[in-house]
């Protein structure tokens, strides 16, 4: 009987990780909060469509970010993107490519 208590609390606990898991997913549809989605338009199926110069291309919201940042690295550089958000994304490649170096 000490086995079946002791057993219930880690099933009951379960469910309540797997909630905090779909929590952090920020990409998910209606709870994305990555400020690329703020310029982007999402066509379903990892493609992304600009708002600025309506260029369509897969890839996700990563290659998107390099787009605005007019990188050329992974995707086109946006011809129409106002001087501002090229700058804001620029700093935001830099700090991503930072983190993925610390890594």
């Amino acid at each position: 009987m000490n086995s079946s208590s002791a057993s219930a609390p880690s099933s009951s606990s379960a469910p309540s990780s797997a909630n905090s898991r779909k929590s952090k997913r920020v990409n998910a549809p209606g709870a994305r909060i990555d400020a690329g989605w703020e310029h982007a338009i999402d066509l379903g199926q990892r493609k992304v469509k600009c708002k600025f110069c309506s260029c369509e291309f897969t890839g996700g919201i990563y290659r998107f970010k390099h787009h605005l940042a007019r990188t050329h690295k992974d995707a086109s550089a946006c011809p129409m993107v106002p001087e501002d958000i090229k700058v804001t994304f620029q700093k935001l490649v830099e700090q991503m490519e930072l983190a993925a170096s610390k890594k």
